[in-house]
C-alpha cells in the first residue's frame, strides 16, 4: 500500500491498474451506471480523463501529500458564490465538492489505462465487476425537439441592467462588471449529456472539454478556453483571457475581426483589468511573475479573445485552495476591483450562477489544473440552461453586449439545431 496524506491526514492507498484496448471514453462512460461520473480532456488534447464513483469527498478545496510517486487524483467544483437563490437549477449540486474516484481511466496517445482506486483496504479485482467493458450500439443521431426558450433576463431587463451598470462605472463606483444570463431550452423529450458532449468535442478547439454527471440525467458540461492556473510543485500558470469578437466567415473577414479586438480601446481596456488583477493578486503568494511572450488571440469556434500568460513560482505553503481564494472570481467573470464582485452580482442577477464561471478541477498530490467554467450548460433531463456572460465597461453597448450573449452560447445552440429543431 502507499501512503495519501490528505489535509494532513493519512490514508493507505492500494491501486490496480489494467490496460484496456482503444475505446471512445465519452462513449464508454455514457453507459456506465457508476456515479458520479467526470470527463476532463485538457485544452492542448495531450491527456484524456474519466472518472467514476466516490471514494471520499471533501466539501473544501483539499490538499494532497505523498511521500511516494503516488498517481492519483481527485476532482470536483464548487459554487461561483455562497450566497444561495430561490432558483432549482442547481439542486443536487454541492457548494463545494472535490472526491477521489473509484476509478480513473487516462488516455494519452495509444495507450488507455484503467486504475481502481482502494481506500485503506487491499486491491480487489472484484470491484472491476462494477463496470461494462462490452461494446454497446450506439444510439441514432439524436432529435432535438425544441419545445419553449426562456430567457433570464428577457432583453428589455437585460439592457436596464446593463445601463445601470453604466451608470455605476459613471460614477467611478465600478470599473466593469460582468453580467450573466440565462438561457433556458426545453425538449420534448430528455437529452444525454454525452451525446451532447460528443457534439461539442467536434465544433471545440483551444478549450478544455468537461462534464460532471453527478447522478443520472442530472449534469453540468462545457468547452471552456479558461484556465484558472494549473500548478506542478511549485511552479504556475494563469492566463488573461478577456474581450470578445465573433469569428469570420473567410480568412479576410476573420483578420479584420481580429485587428478590431486588438485596437479596440474598450477591448483593451477590459483586458487590462484581467491583467492588473492577476498580477496584483499573485504578489502576496509568489516570489516570481512574469508575463510569457508577447499578448496574443484565441481562436474559439465562434469568438476570439485577447489572451497572455503568466508564470510564476508559489511561495512555501500556499495552497490550491489559497491560489482559488485568491483568483476566484477573475473580473473576466466578476467585477473589477474585485471586493465588489459578488454583493454587485447578486444584486442585479435573479438567477443563481451555480458552478458556472466557477473553478472547477483536478487536484494530485504533484500539482492541480483548475479551469473556469464558461461555455458551460447544467442539464436537468430535459431541460438544458445556457449561461453566457458579458463584461460591462465603459463604452458597452446594451445591443452589442446581447449580440455577445447568443455568440458565445452558439457552441450548444448550434448542436441542437443541428437537426433544424430551433427555428
Amino acid at each position: 500500500m502507499s501512503n495519501l496524506e490528505i489535509d494532513n491526514l493519512p490514508y493507505a492507498v492500494e491501486q490496480l491498474t489494467i490496460e484496456l484496448p482503444s475505446l471512445d471514453l465519452i462513449d464508454w462512460l455514457s453507459y456506465q451506471e457508476v456515479y458520479p461520473k467526470v470527463f476532463w480532456k485538457d485544452r492542448e488534447g495531450g491527456v484524456t480523463r474519466g472518472a467514476l464513483g466516490n471514494l471520499l469527498s471533501f466539501t473544501h478545496v483539499p490538499t494532497l501529500f505523498s511521500p511516494t510517486d503516488l498517481d492519483i487524483r481527485l476532482y470536483g467544483g464548487m459554487r461561483f458564490s455562497k450566497k444561495r437563490k430561490e432558483d432549482a437549477t442547481w439542486d443536487g449540486f454541492p457548494h463545494t465538492s472535490f472526491w477521489l474516484p473509484q476509478f480513473e481511466i487516462v488516455q494519452e496517445g495509444k495507450r488507455t489505462y484503467l486504475t481502481a482506486n482502494f481506500l485503506n483496504e487491499y486491491a480487489n479485482p472484484e470491484a472491476l465487476q462494477g463496470l461494462h467493458f462490452e461494446k454497446h450500439d450506439q444510439d441514432p443521431s439524436p432529435t432535438y425537439a425544441l419545445r419553449e426558450r426562456t430567457d433570464a433576463p428577457e432583453k428589455a431587463i437585460w439592457e436596464a441592467q446593463v445601463d445601470k451598470v453604466l451608470e455605476e462605472i459613471a460614477g467611478h463606483r465600478l470599473e466593469k462588471l460582468v453580467l450573466a444570463r440565462k438561457t433556458e431550452l426545453r425538449f420534448a423529450e430528455p437529452l444525454s449529456p454525452w451525446t451532447l458532449l460528443k457534439a461539442l468535442k467536434e465544433r471545440s478547439q483551444n478549450a478544455l472539454l468537461f462534464a460532471f454527471e453527478l447522478s443520472r440525467g442530472s449534469a453540468f458540461l462545457g468547452a471552456t478556453p479558461e484556465k484558472l492556473f494549473s500548478r506542478e510543485g511549485n511552479r504556475f500558470r494563469t492566463e488573461a483571457i478577456a474581450g470578445t469578437r465573433p469569428r469570420g466567415r473567410t480568412p479576410d473577414e476573420d483578420a479584420e475581426l481580429e485587428q478590431e479586438l486588438l485596437s479596440s480601446e474598450k477591448l483593451r481596456r477590459e483586458f487590462s483589468y484581467v491583467k492588473q488583477f492577476l498580477q496584483h493578486a499573485l504578489l502576496s503568494c509568489a516570489d516570481k511573475v512574469a508575463w510569457d511572450g508577447e499578448e496574443k488571440t484565441l481562436k474559439l469556434p465562434h469568438v476570439q479573445h485577447l489572451y497572455h500568460k503568466l508564470t510564476g513560482t508559489l511561495k512555501k505553503g500556499i495552497t490550491d485552495a489559497t491560489l482559488v481564494q485568491m483568483l476566484h472570481p477573475t473580473p473576466a467573470l466578476g467585477s473589477f476591483p474585485q471586493h465588489l464582485a459578488l454583493s454587485a452580482i447578486d444584486e442585479l442577477e435573479t438567477f443563481e450562477r451555480g458552478w458556472y464561471g466557477s473553478p472547477i478541477g483536478i487536484i494530485s498530490p504533484k500539482g492541480a489544473d483548475f479551469a473556469v467554467a464558461i461555455r458551460s450548460a447544467r442539464l436537468r433531463e430535459d431541460l438544458l440552461s445556457l449561461f453566457a456572460g458579458a463584461g460591462i465597461v465603459a463604452g458597452s453597448l446594451p445591443e452589442k453586449e446581447w449580440e455577445e450573449l447568443e455568440q458565445k452560447i452558439r457552441l450548444f445552440t448550434q448542436v441542437v439545431s443541428s437537426q433544424e429543431a430551433l427555428v
